[in-house]
């Protein structure tokens, strides 16, 4: 299983009611649990990554706008570490590639980087929230 393949299961199990999921492929498992609590209540566990409870999710993109939307289930982060600077702010211009924020799941960073060049118009998460598959992290103003 391949990195990328390993985010799709976890938003599948995310979005899924399962409260537990364990895979095993020779030497490696993987073990994917929900809170109990939660799950009996038959709300599920990761609600704060669903695409449906963010804020960024219901923003439309318009034909000046770029939606830039996390790739996976993980923590958002704005700077490289505690204490540097944020990778943009609002008002900058960024070019195609450049890293906006970087996303943090089960001890792996995975860089964000613009689609297309634009202007930061808006930051829609906050740095170290956890944000689902497909939430909007940041809106970019085409030039």
């Amino acid at each position: 299983m391949n990195q990328e393949e390993l985010y799709r299961l976890m938003a599948e199990f995310d979005r899924s009611g399962l409260s537990e999921l364990r895979w095993k492929q020779g030497e490696r498992s993987i073990v994917l649990k929900k809170s109990t609590a939660s799950a009996a209540a038959g709300t599920p566990a990761a609600a704060p990554f669903s695409k449906e409870a963010a804020p960024g999710p219901q923003l439309q993109e318009a034909e000046d706008v770029i939606l830039v939307k996390a790739p996976l289930v993980g923590t958002f982060y704005a700077a490289s570490g505690p204490g540097e600077p944020p990778f943009v702010t609002l008002g900058q211009r960024v070019e195609k590639g450049q890293t906006l924020c970087i996303l943090e799941a089960m001890k792996m960073m995975s860089q964000v980087s613009a689609p297309e060049s634009g202007v930061v118009s808006e930051i829609c998460v906050s740095n170290g929230e956890t944000v689902g598959y497909g939430t909007v992290l940041i809106r970019l103003k085409r030039d």
